[in-house]
C-alpha cells in the first residue's frame, strides 16, 4: 500500500502538473515512507519501502532544472543516509531539497512574469520595453543556472538583446519560444482572479470564461506564493499603476479586446464578409427606404458612392466578385427590401467571363469560402472544404486561459458588422488605397513606357478570364434574373467602367466583342440599360488610383453619371 500512495503521488514523470509540484509532492512522499522506514520491524518491508524511496530520490533528480542539478539534490548522497541508525540526515536532505526549490520557484515566477511582459511589449508593439525586459530575463537566465533548461533560447535572446538595432520584427521570431516557454511554466502556478466586479458581468462584457473564480474585491489584495500568480482585472474607472503596485499582473477590459483582435486578426476577408452581411442584414431590420441596390466587382466597390444616387441606395460590391454572386446579393437585398427598384451592376468585360467557383485560384478560394459562403450558404460550383472564418493567428496563452478570445472576436466582429450596415465601404476602418492603388508606385509619377508596361500585365491577367463556357453560363443566369427583375418591375443598369489609356489597348478584343455581344442577345429579351465606359473621354488618369479603379475624385464622376442615368430611367418609366 506505501509503494502504491508513493507511486500515485509522483513516480510518474509523465503528469499535467508542473515538475515542481511534482517534486514537492514527492518530497511530501518520501518524509512519510521515511518515518514508516524507521519505525518498522519488518526487514521486507523496510528494504521495500528504501527501494521505492531510491526510486523517488532518482525521479527527483531527474526533473530538478539542468541547471540545478551538480550544486543541490544528489541521489546517491540520499541513498546512502538511507543506511543510517535514524531518519535524521535523509530528512535533512529533504529539508535542504525544499529550500533550494523554493528559491528556483520564486525565480520561475519572476521568469514567467518577465515573459508575460516581453510579450505583452511584444503584442503592443512597444520595442524600447521590449529591449529592456529581454536584457532583465536574459540576466536572470543565466544568473540562475537556467541555461540547462533554456539554452537555446537565451542564445536566441541574448543575439536580440547584443543588437542595438534589434527591430521588433527581429523580437516577434522569439514570440513561438516566448509562448511555449510561457505554456510550460503557467502549468505550475496557480492562478488567482480579483476584480472589483462582479464575473457575471467580466462574463457578458468580455468573455470571462466560466471555469475561472474571480474573487470580487474592493480593495487590491494579493495572495503570497511563490506558485501563486495575482491577477486584477480592473474596471473602467480604477488606476491600473495602483493595482499593479499591489498585484502580479493587471488587466483591463481594453487589453482582452486588444488581445483578442490581435490574436484573431482582421484581413480584406473579414471586412468584406462583415460589410456584405451587415448591408443585407439591414435592409430587412431598419433600411426599409432603399430603392436603389448597387451592385458588382471592386469596381462598383471603389466607384459608386451611396449618398451621391438619386435616392437611398446601398452599396453592396466588395471585392472580387463574379456574376452568380452579385446576383446573389442583389436578390437577397431585393428578398429584404421590397421597395428597391433600380439594380445597378458594375463589372468589366471579364467579370462576365468569370466563375469563381470553377477550379477556384487561392484567391478566389478566400473569397468564396471566407466571404460569399458565409454570407450566402452557397459555393455554387465549388466542391472543396469548408474553412474557418475566424483565423486564429496569434496565441496568448494567459489570456486565453482567463477569457474566451474567440468568442469575444466573434462579437465584436458583430458590432462591427452593425454599424458597417451604415457606413461607405471606405470609412474609418478602411481608407481607400493610397494614389498608387495596389501598383506599388504612383503610376502618373512614372513615364509612358513603364506605364503601358505594367498596365499590359495588369490587362493580361484580365484577358486570362476569357472562358466562352463561364461567358454562356453567366449569361443563362443574367436571363433568369432579368425575368426575375422584370417581373417585379425593377429597372436594371449594367454598367462596363472606365479604365486608364494605358490599360485601355491591352484588352483582348475577343474578350469584349464577346461580351458586348452576349448582352445585346439578353436586351433583345428584356429591357435593360446596357453603357460601355470603357472609352469615355470624361476620365482621365487623375480620376484613377491604379489602371483600373477609380479614385475618390472618379468616384464622384461615376456616381453622378449614373445617379443621372437612373432618373433617366425613371422618368422613362412613367412617359
Amino acid at each position: 500500500m506505501l509503494k502504491k500512495e508513493i507511486n500515485k503521488k509522483g513516480m510518474s514523470v509523465i503528469m499535467s502538473r508542473s515538475k515542481f509540484i511534482q517534486i514537492f509532492e514527492l518530497i511530501e512522499s518520501s518524509k512519510e515512507a521515511l518515518a514508516f522506514l524507521f519505525s518498522s520491524s519488518n526487514s521486507d518491508e523496510r528494504n521495500a519501502v528504501r527501494t521505492t524511496l531510491e526510486e523517488a530520490a532518482c525521479a527527483i533528480f531527474n526533473m530538478l532544472p539542468a541547471g540545478n542539478k551538480n550544486n543541490g539534490f544528489n541521489p546517491e548522497e540520499f541513498r546512502l543516509s538511507l543506511s543510517e541508525n535514524t531518519s535524521d540526515k535523509a530528512i535533512a536532505y529533504l529539508g535542504q531539497l525544499e529550500d533550494d526549490l523554493n528559491q528556483i520557484a520564486s525565480a520561475h515566477k519572476t521568469l514567467i512574469l518577465l515573459i508575460y511582459e516581453l510579450l505583452d511589449a511584444l503584442y503592443t508593439g512597444d520595442a524600447d520595453v521590449a529591449k529592456d525586459v529581454s536584457l532583465v530575463l536574459n540576466q536572470l537566465i543565466i544568473d540562475t543556472d537556467f541555461l540547462g533548461d533554456y539554452y537555446d533560447f537565451s542564445k536566441v535572446l541574448g543575439k536580440v538583446v547584443n543588437n542595438p538595432g534589434a527591430t521588433l520584427r527581429e523580437y516577434n521570431t522569439l514570440r513561438t519560444q516566448l509562448i511555449n516557454i510561457f505554456n510550460e511554466l503557467l502549468s505550475g502556478f496557480e492562478i488567482r482572479c480579483f476584480s472589483s466586479v462582479d464575473a457575471a458581468i467580466l462574463s457578458k462584457s468580455i468573455c470571462l470564461r466560466d471555469d475561472v473564480i474571480v474573487k470580487k474585491e474592493r480593495k487590491f489584495h494579493r495572495e503570497d506564493g511563490e506558485n501563486i500568480i495575482n491577477i486584477y482585472i480592473v474596471s473602467g474607472q480604477e488606476d491600473e499603476n495602483i493595482a499593479l503596485n499591489a498585484m502580479d499582473i493587471v488587466i483591463s477590459a481594453d487589453d482582452v479586446v486588444q488581445r483578442a483582435a490581435f490574436c484573431f486578426p482582421l484581413d480584406n476577408f473579414d471586412y468584406d464578409r462583415l460589410y456584405l452581411s451587415g448591408k443585407l442584414n439591414c435592409l430587412s431590420e431598419n433600411r426599409k427606404n432603399v430603392t436603389i441596390a448597387l451592385s458588382g466587382s471592386s469596381y462598383a466597390m471603389v466607384g459608386l458612392k451611396e449618398d451621391m444616387m438619386p435616392s437611398p441606395a446601398v452599396n453592396l460590391a466588395v471585392n472580387a466578385q463574379d456574376p452568380y454572386y452579385t446576383f446573389c446579393s442583389l436578390d437577397n437585398a431585393r428578398a429584404a427590401c421590397s421597395k428597391i427598384d433600380t439594380f445597378v451592376i458594375v463589372g468589366g468585360y471579364y467579370f462576365w467571363h468569370t466563375d469563381m467557383s470553377d477550379k477556384p485560384s487561392d484567391y478566389y478560394r478566400s473569397v468564396l469560402t471566407r466571404v460569399n459562403y458565409p454570407v450566402f450558404r452557397d459555393y455554387h460550383n465549388y466542391n472543396g472544404e469548408s474553412v474557418d472564418t475566424i483565423r486564429h493567428a496569434q496565441s496568448d496563452p494567459l489570456l486565453e486561459k482567463l477569457f474566451d478570445l474567440r468568442r469575444l472576436r466573434e462579437k465584436t466582429n458583430n458590432n462591427m458588422s452593425v454599424q458597417l450596415a451604415y457606413m461607405p465601404y471606405f470609412n474609418n476602418e478602411i481608407n481607400r488605397r493610397p494614389a498608387n492603388g495596389m501598383l506599388g508606385f504612383a503610376f502618373r509619377e512614372q513615364s509612358d513606357v513603364i506605364n503601358n508596361r505594367a498596365a499590359q500585365a495588369r490587362a493580361n491577367g484580365h484577358n486570362g478570364n476569357f472562358n466562352t463556357k463561364h461567358l454562356e453560363e453567366n449569361i443563362a443566369l443574367f436571363y433568369d434574373f432579368m425575368s426575375r427583375a422584370s417581373r417585379d418591375g425593377i429597372k436594371v443598369i449594367v454598367l462596363i467602367p472606365p479604365v486608364t489609356r494605358f490599360y485601355r489597348p491591352f484588352v483582348l478584343p475577343e474578350l469584349q466583342q464577346t461580351t458586348l455581344d452576349s448582352l445585346r442577345r439578353v436586351q433583345n429579351e428584356f429591357d435593360f440599360m446596357a453603357i460601355d465606359l470603357i472609352d469615355s473621354p470624361d476620365f482621365d488618369e487623375y480620376d484613377f488610383q491604379d489602371y483600373d479603379h477609380l479614385n475618390e475624385q472618379g468616384a464622384q464622376k461615376l456616381s453622378s453619371y449614373v445617379a443621372n442615368q437612373i432618373l433617366r430611367q425613371w422618368e422613362h418609366r412613367y412617359e
